[in-house]
């Protein structure tokens, strides 16, 4: 009879492509042998799982246990906890009923309390980040993606010069392990090209800084070369300094976390059709149902009038053209009303000061002023959006400055460890340099050495 095939943790978790669940699954299953083997001093976790589906356990009983182990879980994280096991049981053909998998987990609700921020409470947030993280930040608003396929991303995943600017997603770096795109907002798209800039002198600073201490950063091509860790650190600080930060008693979780910025771009954008954030956040059901009923053109456009809302520091694009409106509608009312006095004028002339001249000369003066209004206007339009523009990028250069001198902290704080280093060395070496020094004269040695050429040295 053939044995069957065992397979280890190792295989189990090699068959997921994503790194991001690979390394969730194996956390959430070393817990599990931990609770499993409580008193097992092997920390060999191949050896463990190749033990633990020998047929000859009580998987029921384990899984409660498990369940008992993490009672004050969030529901959420406890389905996330028993896929992971149940995925690894049911790979060695070890099939748990649905039913008792159901009863032992509940319904998933989500209960632990967040808070989707506003357009003001993120703008107060980014004022605490870094550059990097600022633009990540606009990023993570603009396109709705999870973090995670946002640090996989390359810069030839970007297509900035189109209208919106489109991000393409390869299958390899989504949760769902299907490709799809997604936009960005004008503001993300300014941001990110500065970022881009910057980012070359980013590396070369991160590599001085931890010079011999952990080996280089390597430029692997993407377009945030650096970890979630480093983000989440930089968010949960700048979420405090805002004065927003707030944790949920139940979970102790951040209420503004960063998977809210998924939440802000589905709620805060004002879509008409809700089933285009569903597809452009990757939900299955909203990739089926776009796919299957619009064209790329139709989300485009679609995006071109939700996505004005994801704009953080700049007016939104609805604002900004109801102000034009408005001020168009004022021009025109300035010229009819200037239009008016040239001909109330040109009547009162012909009524009481016929043939005069000079008056005349004014009316055509004010005919004059009154066709350079359109160039004036033009050329207001044409100044307002510079001032956007340099504001953005003083914004840009702000922010580089801030990560700079946050960096000079770090260069002074190592100098004076180095100087405080060699003043402890100078303590030690001079007491070492006061000790009397003798020479062992050879007894060949001519006596004229100690008395002409060393006096005052003894001689042994």
């Amino acid at each position: 009879m053939l044995e069957t095939k065992r397979y280890s943790l190792s295989e189990y978790l090699n068959h997921y492509k994503s790194n991001g669940t690979k390394g969730l699954y194996k956390r959430m299953l070393e817990d599990f042998f931990t609770i499993i083997y409580p008193k097992n001093d092997s920390t060999d976790l191949e050896e463990l799982s190749l033990n633990y589906v020998d047929g000859m356990h009580d998987y029921k009983g384990d899984l409660i246990k498990l369940r008992d182990a993490h009672l004050k879980v969030s529901p959420m994280t406890s389905q996330v906890r028993f896929s992971a096991v149940n995925g690894f049981l049911a790979y060695d053909e070890i099939l748990i009923s649905p039913k008792f998998m159901k009863d032992l987990i509940g319904s998933p609700e989500p209960i632990s309390e967040e808070h989707i921020p506003t357009r003001e409470e993120l703008r107060c947030i980014c004022e605490h980040l870094s550059f990097n993280a600022k633009a990540l930040t606009i990023f993570l608003v603009a396109s709705g993606c999870r973090i995670g396929e946002v640090l996989q991303l390359k810069i030839s995943d970007l297509k900035l010069g189109e209208s919106p600017p489109k991000v393409n997603l390869r299958f390899e770096t989504t949760k769902t392990q299907r490709k799809r795109w997604t936009y960005l907002t004008s503001e993300a798209k300014s941001l990110l090209e500065e970022w881009i800039r910057f980012r070359g002198e980013y590396l070369r600073k991160s590599n001085e800084m931890v010079k011999g201490i952990v080996p280089p950063k390597v430029d692997d091509g993407r377009v945030f070369p650096f970890t979630d860790d480093l983000f989440y650190m930089q968010w949960k600080a700048a979420v405090r300094k805002a004065g927003l930060m707030e944790v949920d008693e139940k979970t102790g979780h951040m209420t503004i976390h960063v998977h809210c910025l998924r939440k802000y771009f589905r709620v805060r954008s004002g879509w008409v059709n809700p089933e285009f954030p569903e597809m452009l956040l990757g939900h299955i059901a909203g990739v089926r149902g776009v796919y299957a009923r619009y064209d790329e053109s139709q989300l485009a456009e679609a995006y071109l009038k939700a996505g004005s809302n994801l704009s953080v520091f700049e007016q939104s694009d609805h604002l900004i053209e109801l102000k034009e409106q408005v001020q168009k509608q004022s021009d025109q009312t300035d010229l009819i009303l200037r239009n008016i006095l040239v001909k109330n004028i040109e009547l009162r002339a012909r009524l009481n000061i016929p043939n005069n001249t000079r008056l005349q000369t004014q009316i055509d003066s004010l005919k004059t002023e009154a066709d350079k209004i359109p160039s004036l206007q033009q050329q207001i339009t044409t100044l307002t959006n510079e001032k956007s523009s340099l504001q953005v990028q003083a914004s840009s250069l702000q922010s580089q400055l801030d990560s700079m001198r946050s960096e000079n902290t770090g260069l002074q704080t190592q100098v004076g460890c180095y100087q405080s280093r060699a003043r402890n060395l100078s303590t030690v070496m001079s007491p070492l340099l006061d000790l009397p020094i003798t020479i062992t004269r050879k007894n060949n040695m001519p006596n004229r050495i100690a008395s002409k050429e060393y006096p005052g040295i003894p001689l042994g």
